[in-house]
């Protein structure tokens, strides 16, 4: 975390609940405007939706043209599979997800410490995992 603090205080705030709590939120709060930024920039195109089958581009399809071709190289059934995961993770889903982990953040922030709010963190941290080499990650040395 970018905060100045010396090796030694930024451990021991990490090991406070509350100080932890405020850490964690506000490192996975970041990380949701930034998937927002880029859920919102995607959405332009409109709802995703599989292309035709049998056109000369695969993939996903928004506004009656092909915005992602999906050709795996593993055979028309990967090519379907890597399509339809793309699909799910559209941008309004994607959107949805995101307002999902805003409000567990709302909620870890009126938790008070305890069982409930070590449970919420657990969470929060799990949801932090696919960013271990951000520069502001809370257990960077």
């Amino acid at each position: 975390m970018n905060d100045n603090a010396l090796p030694g205080e930024r451990l021991e705030r990490l090991t406070d609940g509350h100080a932890q709590k405020g850490i964690w939120a506000s490192f996975l709060g970041a990380r949701i405007e930034e998937e927002r930024r880029g859920a919102l920039a995607a959405s332009g195109d409109g709802w995703w939706e599989p292309s035709d089958p049998d056109a000369a581009r695969y993939g996903v399809a928004a506004g009656g043209r092909v915005i992602a071709s999906v050709l795996t190289g593993r055979g028309r059934e990967a090519d379907e599979e890597v399509t339809f995961h793309m699909l799910r993770n559209q941008p309004s889903r994607t959107l949805d997800d995101l307002d999902a982990k805003e409000d567990l953040l709302d909620l870890l922030g009126q938790v008070p410490d305890g069982p409930l709010a070590e449970r919420l963190l657990g969470i929060v941290k799990k949801f932090a995992a696919p960013f271990p080499d951000h520069p502001d990650h809370p257990e960077k040395p």
